[in-house]
């Protein structure tokens, strides 16, 4: 899965991460979308039951949240397009969106006299 762009250390201004991603020959470009964005999709998946309860359906709720996360190529639905693709942009566009803050530097690897540091017993 490709990294996620992170905004500069320390740059706290309103930019919003993007990703990109290559499937069958297409570059799929997606942005992050704003908390008001993201509340007003999770009220349009949310529906009271039978008993007046409030369900949310996340099924909806992502394929929802996967087509305002797409900035390139758009389209606004996934009907004809195929299952791996729906599934890849639903599944990169969840991860931008509420997976964990990317780091803003590579970690580098535990090196002692130029090898790796075994940390196991043995």
């Amino acid at each position: 899965m490709p990294t996620p762009k992170s905004p500069k250390a320390g740059d706290y201004s309103n930019e919003f991460i993007e990703s990109k991603f290559h499937f069958r020959g297409t570059e799929y470009v997606l942005r992050e979308v704003s908390v008001d964005v993201y509340d007003d999709l999770v009220e349009m998946a949310t529906s009271k039951n039978d008993v007046g309860d409030e369900m949310i359906d996340n099924g909806f709720l992502r394929k929802q949240l996967a087509l305002k996360t797409l900035v390139s190529p758009r389209f606004s639905d996934f009907i004809g397009k195929p299952l791996r693709l729906s599934n890849r942009i639903m599944n990169e566009s969840w991860i931008l969106n509420l997976g964990q803050e990317p780091d803003d530097e590579e970690k580098e690897p535990d090196i002692q006299d130029g090898e790796p540091e075994d940390k196991g017993e043995g």
